[in-house]
């Protein structure tokens, strides 16, 4: 890449920090504080990237064990209004029986 490819940016650093910054240079693999720049911004998009991915994800697995509780409470649902309609028969015939004894 030629110095036209390349675009600038400049920092205004308050100078304790520069400093620092200088100072983890020196124990740092890096050998410029624009790299150690570039591959902290770098790594920071990445991690923020990441971190959306996996909220995401979150959200996905939450909505499916929503959809699986609804369904499961539609499935309870069901068997509930079966229970209450055999109850219903079974009143029905007790009451049918308790009117043919009478009729007897």
């Amino acid at each position: 890449m030629s110095d036209d490819d390349v675009a600038h940016v400049h920092l205004r650093l308050d100078p304790d920090l520069k400093q620092n910054w200088e100072d983890h240079l020196d124990n740092s693999d890096f050998n410029t504080l624009s790299g150690l720049i570039r591959v902290a911004v770098r790594e920071k998009i990445d991690s923020d990237t990441n971190n959306r991915s996996t909220e995401l994800g979150d959200l996905i697995d939450l909505i499916q064990e929503q959809n699986d509780l609804l369904k499961e409470n539609k499935e309870d649902n069901e068997k509930l209004k079966r229970l209450n309609e055999g109850h219903k028969n079974m009143n029905m015939k007790i009451l049918e029986e308790l009117v043919e004894d009478e009729d007897e």
